[in-house]
């Protein structure tokens, strides 16, 4: 759970925190004030895709493991359209993919539920502060690595999308580890 945790926020928080606003920038020729509206979708579905999947697991799914296999279905498809489409989005499809990759964070709600469900109630603390390292820690080490692998491309010659096409696959491959983690998952329903 941890593992799977780690690799979607990962995503979330390397993408949307620290690499879009320069991929926008190179990519897109976006200004700061074009790309800023664009980065508030991932807030806006960090924010409001956890009570969103909250219900549909509540109401709908009556499983909480299916609200956060749908987040991951959701990430997934927005990273897919990031790397396969690196430089030919739409700029409403911008908006769109953010909004998707921001969903990657949103069923933390669900986590701790089943969390609390699966190792008990007496564990909650200790398992707070582990989320607390998980969330933050693979987002920052990916940053990392993305960074050199940007500074790499720029130094061959790469320009516009090219610069962030091979670092961005990283993103598509913790989601897609995402994914398949969230499948096996234990429901704490």
């Amino acid at each position: 759970m941890i593992g799977w945790y780690s690799v979607r926020n990962a995503v979330y928080y390397c993408f949307g925190g620290i690499w879009s606003g320069a991929y926008f920038g190179e990519s897109y020729g976006l200004t700061r004030t074009e790309f800023g509206p664009i980065l508030m979708m991932g807030a806006f579905g960090f924010t409001f895709g956890g009570p969103i999947l909250t219900w549909l697991s509540n109401k709908v799914f009556k499983s909480y493991r299916l609200g956060i296999l749908l987040s991951n279905v959701i990430c997934t498809a927005g990273v897919a359209m990031l790397v396969l489409n690196i430089d030919g989005l739409s700029k409403p499809m911008l908006y769109v993919m953010v909004l998707m990759i921001g969903m990657a964070s949103a069923p933390s709600a669900l986590i701790y539920a089943t969390v609390r469900k699966v190792f008990g109630a007496h564990m909650s603390g200790a398992l707070a502060g582990v989320w607390s390292f998980v969330l933050f820690t693979p987002g920052g080490i990916m940053s990392m690595i993305i960074g050199s692998m940007v500074t790499s491309a720029k130094a061959a010659g790469a320009v516009g999308g090219a610069v962030y096409q091979n670092a961005f696959y990283i993103f598509l491959v913790c989601a897609i580890i995402g994914t398949c983690a969230g499948l096996i998952l234990k429901d704490g329903y």
